[in-house]
């Protein structure tokens, strides 16, 4: 049961890093435009 709650988080936490990549690229384009 923990092994598999562990798996879950490792896998949450590789989409987490993903998306907070991705936002953090929007972000920086949306300044972009802005200068």
């Amino acid at each position: 049961m923990n092994l598999l709650n562990n798996k879950r988080r490792k896998s949450q936490v590789k989409l987490d890093s993903r998306l907070g990549k991705k936002k953090k690229e929007e972000s920086i384009e949306a300044e972009n435009l802005e200068l």
